[in-house]
């Protein structure tokens, strides 16, 4: 029962793939496998660059474990033999990368399963006996290989900071202390395994790229590899100007996007309007709203170089919260507060109160009536809290969790998971995502009762009793920071999104 057999051109070489869902094997494998392989991506390696980064601000504190403690050469004068040891305050970060040639035929298959794998070219029949590109069950087990062999050298060079394999792409995370020498011995023992080695791939540096993205430990910053970056900017322009896609160009468009988006994951959630799309298409359509302003956002993001946020960064002495409100009269306010003081009192807090006008912000107002946005108003209020907040801590000295509090517990709900389908709000939040980018901070938002939110909720009427006028914060300047917003929202093009977004979609 052969399959079919195809190859595909990689520009270095050309790559057999044989189909392995014909005739339904690839369902059977995975419906009797009992694991599936899991694979680290370039996130990873970027959160092992944060541990270690991290590590080296308690090399030298008692936390450091006795025999671990880093000394001014990296090594602690106790310790006995080959050890890992805490990264000293002057350790710097290489990346070592090693590619695996055809690993997938590394692992041989029982003579049992060669029937599994036959095609026919021509008159002639073709028998794959190894591990074979196109069938369900060739990662699970040449994963297996590729762990085996991480965890051979780790036994033998705890020295190694960090290790990765996504398929056949190895990473190592060594410091440049011990890089000189652990790169030959890990390469070595590889090759003395029987690994075969790409070496045109092999690389060490400190700026290198794996899996298609550029990482400079250093920041630690990823962008995409430069034909790619150019690629999806290309493709990011074509969707932020509307252009017809076909079914197809749909799919391969959001699955080069959703790769893309390795590089900034906080953008990752806003994918959904693009799936959605993808689902409504019968034969070719042109992006919505929501999916053009997903396009804006990520041209924003991948234009420039934000260095990735650390989950181990500290947290802010500055605090805050806002609020919002809406009259059916027509009026509407935002405002907030914020303070460094554990026990902050309103005559001692900095605060901002601003009156929201239809004729500024339009998409504030449906059908004159601002109560029916309520939420994302409160939402903007919540943009300006952080900005202001990020404005206490730049990022040129610390990036850091910066707490705020708000008591809609849907926007809440929202930042923490970066998602919403509905217009203004999702741009709003795509607004917020972009400046902590750009700051390189982390927000740490938490819901409060309304009843708890009293003063935030006071500065948003016209008459801010308590609160020192000389402390008032004047949000002028911060307008001008806005990036998203002025140009999607306020820009004239109202009408295309006041009607129900998931509707049009």
């Amino acid at each position: 029962c052969p399959g079919p057999m195809a190859a595909i051109d990689e520009g270095d070489k050309i790559r057999t793939i044989y189909d392995g869902s014909f005739g339904g094997a690839n369902a059977h494998i995975q419906q009797n496998s009992t694991e599936k392989t899991t694979a680290p991506t370039v996130m990873d390696c970027v959160h092992g660059i944060h541990w270690l980064r991290a590590a080296r601000e308690v090399s030298t504190s008692e936390s450091a474990p006795q025999g671990q403690r880093a000394t001014a050469d990296g090594v602690d004068p106790m310790s006995k033999g080959s050890v890992w040891h805490w990264p000293n305050k002057d350790s710097t970060f290489l990346l070592l990368k090693a590619d695996v040639s055809k690993a997938h035929r590394r692992i041989k298959i029982l003579r049992s399963g060669w029937k599994y794998q036959v095609a026919q070219i021509d008159q002639q029949w073709w028998v794959n006996k190894v591990g074979t590109y196109g069938v369900a069950s060739a990662q699970l087990y040449w994963g297996r290989m590729a762990a085996l062999l991480l965890r051979i050298l780790y036994a033998l060079f705890p020295e190694v900071d960090w290790g990765f394999v996504f398929v056949d792409d190895f990473c190592w995370v060594l410091r440049a202390s011990n890089a000189s020498w652990l790169t030959p011995a890990l390469l070595g023992v590889l090759l003395a395994l029987g690994t075969p080695l790409s070496w045109k791939k092999t690389v060490l540096s400190e700026i290198n790229t794996w899996l298609g993205f550029v990482i400079n430990p250093s920041g630690p910053f990823v962008q995409m590899a430069k034909e790619k970056h150019v690629a999806v900017l290309a493709l990011l322009k074509e969707l932020e100007e509307g252009k017809a896609f076909s079914l197809k160009a749909i799919e391969k468009a959001l699955g080069k996007i959703q790769w893309a988006t390795a590089t900034c994951p906080m953008a990752k959630p806003f994918l959904q309007p693009f799936w959605a799309w993808k689902s409504a298409v019968k034969t070719a359509g042109v992006p919505g709203k929501l999916v053009r302003c997903l396009a804006v956002l990520l041209s924003q993001l991948f234009s420039k170089q934000f260095p990735q946020m650390s989950p181990f960064s500290p947290w802010s002495s500055w605090t805050g919260a806002s609020d919002a409100s809406a009259e059916k009269a027509g009026e509407s306010w935002i405002g907030g507060w914020l303070t460094d003081s554990p026990e902050p009192s309103k005559d001692k807090v900095l605060w901002f109160q601003y009156k929201v006008c239809q004729e500024h912000h339009p998409w504030a107002f449906k059908k004159n009536d601002p109560q029916k946005r309520i939420a994302a108003l409160e939402l903007y209020g919540t943009l300006f809290l952080a900005l202001l907040l990020m404005a206490q801590n730049p990022s040129t000295s610390c990036r850091l969790h910066i707490p705020l509090v708000s008591d809609n517990q849907g926007n809440v709900y929202s930042i923490l998971n970066n998602a919403t389908r509905k217009m203004p709000t999702a741009v709003i939040l795509m607004e917020l995502v972009y400046q902590l980018y750009q700051a390189g901070h982390m927000l740490a938002p938490a819901h409060s009762r309304r009843d708890d939110n009293q003063w935030a909720d006071e500065l948003t009427h016209p008459n801010p009793q308590g609160f020192d006028p000389a402390l008032r914060v004047d949000l002028t300047p911060y307008f001008h920071k806005l990036a998203l917003i002025p140009k999607i929202l306020e820009a004239g093009d109202t009408a295309l999104w006041q009607d129900n977004m998931d509707t049009h979609l």
